[in-house]
C-alpha cells in the first residue's frame, strides 16, 4: 500500500489506486502489457491509443480514425452528428420513422408504415414506394384504381388545372430519330421473344431543330422475334393502319393497308351485340383484292341507308329495292316526295346537254293534283322509243310524231303538228278496232 505521491513505481502485480493515477510532467506515461482495469480515468490532455480501445459505455468519443462498435451503436437524446468525413456502417441502420435533411427539416425520407418508403419536400409527400401498390408520385394511391391487380406507376397532378404528366425524352441530336418508347414485355417468354408490344415516338419532318413527331404502335406476331409497326399517326395528323400514311393535297386521311394473299383485302367491319362478332356478321367497307372493287357489304338481313342534314335520303333494302325519299321502297327504284306540290323527277344529262336546270332529260311526276306523269326533254332534239332494239316511234323537236321513220315526208312543215307514218314493204296504215277486235276501220 502506497500513500501520498509516488514518483516512480514498478509493480509486477495489480496496482489499486484508490485516489486515481496522475501522469504529468515528463512522465513516459502508463505502459500496461496485460489488461488494465481503471474505474475512473480522467485525461486532461490528449490520450493516444496505438492499438484497439475497447469500451462498454461512453458518453462521447472523438476519433480521428475509424470507430468500431462491436455490439452496435445507439444514439439517444442528442442523436448522432457527423461533422466531417465519411461514416461507414458495415451492418444495418435501424430508423424508427425518418431521415431529415440538416437545416431543411421539412425535407425527409420516411418509413410511415410496413413495406413503404416516402419522400417529402416542404413537409408534403411527393414520392411513395409501396410493396403492395407500386410507385406513386404526389399520391398515396387513395385515388388510384388498379387494373388486373398489378403494380402501377401513379402520377397525380393535384387540384385545379394541374395534371399528372409522364415525360420521356432523349438528347439525340438533330435528325429523324426515336426519342422515347413504352415497352410491354413478358419475362417468361424466350430470350428473343420477350417484347410483345411497343408505343414509340419518332422525330419527323425536315426543319432542323424544329422537327415534329410521329406516334408509332408496334405489336409482335406469333412466333416472330421482334414487334413490327402496325399503326402510325404522323406529324401532320395522317393515320395509317399497316402502312406509313400518305395524303392527297396534304389533307388529313386514315389509310389502311393489307397484303393478305399477295393481294390484300383491307376492310373496316362494324358489329354490335345484335349482329354478333363472327366473320359472317356486321357491316363492312372493303377493297376487294386485285380487282380493286370498292365494296359496301351488309352481312345482316337489314337495310343500308344514307343520311344528309340528319335526314334519311336513300335506302337500299335487304331485298335489293332502292328508295329515294322513302324508307319503304316497293320497286327496284322508288322515288318519293311527301309534298303535294313538288315535282318528283329523275334527271339525265351529259357533256353535250350540259347540267344546268334547263338541260338534259327528265322523267317523273309533277306536283299537281292529280299528279301528271311527264317526260321532259329540255334539248332541241327528239324523244325516241325503241322495241326489240329498234326505234319504233319518235317525237321530234317540233312536236311531230314519227312512226316507223326518223324524219317527216317531203313537203311536211314544222309549222304543223303532224303524225307521220313511214311504211314498210307493204305500206303503212292506221287501224281502229273495238275492244273485241271484231269491228275494224283501216286507212
Amino acid at each position: 500500500q502506497v500513500s501520498g505521491i509516488t514518483t516512480g513505481l514498478n509493480v509486477s502485480g495489480i496496482i489499486t489506486a484508490q485516489n486515481g493515477i496522475n501522469f504529468n510532467g515528463t512522465s513516459t506515461g502508463l505502459n500496461v502489457s496485460g489488461v488494465g482495469t481503471i474505474a475512473t480515468l480522467s485525461v486532461t490532455g490528449n490520450a493516444t491509443v496505438g492499438g484497439v480501445l475497447t469500451y462498454e459505455d461512453v458518453t462521447r468519443v472523438d476519433s480521428v480514425g475509424i470507430v468500431t462498435a462491436g455490439k452496435g451503436f445507439r444514439a439517444t437524446t442528442g442523436g448522432l452528428v457527423v461533422t466531417a468525413g465519411v461514416s461507414t456502417f458495415a451492418a444495418d441502420i435501424s430508423i424508427a420513422d425518418k431521415i431529415i435533411h440538416t437545416g431543411d427539416t421539412d425535407t425527409a425520407i420516411r418509413f410511415p408504415s410496413a413495406n413503404t418508403i416516402t419522400a417529402e419536400t416542404g413537409g408534403t409527400e411527393r414520392l411513395r414506394v409501396s410493396g403492395s401498390d407500386g410507385v406513386g408520385i404526389n399520391t398515396d394511391f387513395s385515388g388510384s384504381q388498379t387494373w388486373r391487380n398489378g403494380q402501377r406507376l401513379a402520377i397525380f397532378g393535384g387540384g385545379g388545372n394541374v395534371t399528372g404528366e409522364l415525360h420521356l425524352g432523349a438528347n439525340r441530336g438533330d435528325g429523324v430519330q426515336a426519342v422515347g418508347s413504352i415497352n410491354f414485355f413478358d419475362n417468361t417468354q424466350d430470350t428473343d421473344h420477350k417484347h410483345v408490344a411497343i408505343i414509340e415516338v419518332d422525330k419527323a419532318g425536315s426543319t432542323a431543330n424544329k422537327r415534329g413527331g410521329d406516334l408509332l404502335f408496334y405489336t409482335k406476331n406469333d412466333n416472330v422475334a421482334a414487334p413490327t409497326e402496325k399503326a402510325r399517326i404522323d406529324s401532320s395528323g395522317l393515320m395509317g393502319l399497316g402502312v406509313t400514311p400518305t395524303s392527297h393535297n396534304s389533307t388529313t386521311a386514315f389509310q389502311i393497308y393489307d397484303d393478305y394473299n399477295s393481294q390484300g383485302y383491307p376492310r373496316i367491319r362494324l358489329t354490335n351485340q345484335s349482329t354478333g362478332t363472327t366473320t359472317a356478321d356486321g357491316y363492312e367497307l372493303s377493297l376487294d383484292g386485285s380487282n380493286l372493287h370498292a365494296v359496301h357489304r351488309q352481312r345482316e338481313n337489314a337495310d343500308i341507308y344514307f343520311m344528309t342534314n340528319n335526314v334519311e335520303r336513300l335506302r337500299i333494302t335487304s331485298g335489293g329495292d332502292m328508295g329515294l325519299g322513302t324508307n319503304s321502297p316497293d320497286r327496284k327504284i322508288h322515288c318519293h316526295n311527301s309534298s303535294t306540290t313538288t315535282n318528283v323527277r329523275a334527271k339525265f344529262s351529259n357533256g353535250t346537254t350540259g347540267e344546268g336546270a334547263s338541260d338534259g332529260f327528265e322523267i317523273g311526276i309533277n306536283g299537281s293534283n292529280p299528279a301528271e306523269a311527264v317526260l321532259v326533254n329540255y334539248e332541241a332534239s327528239p324523244i325516241a322509243f325503241f322495241t326489240s332494239g329498234s326505234e319504233r316511234l319518235r317525237i321530234d323537236a317540233y312536236g311531230r310524231v314519227l312512226i316507223g321513220g326518223t324524219s317527216a315526208i317531203i313537203g311536211s312543215s314544222s309549222e304543223f303538228n303532224e303524225i307521220v307514218l313511214t311504211g314498210k314493204t307493204r305500206g303503212a296504215g292506221i287501224t281502229l278496232q273495238d275492244v273485241d277486235a271484231n269491228t275494224r276501220f283501216q286507212i
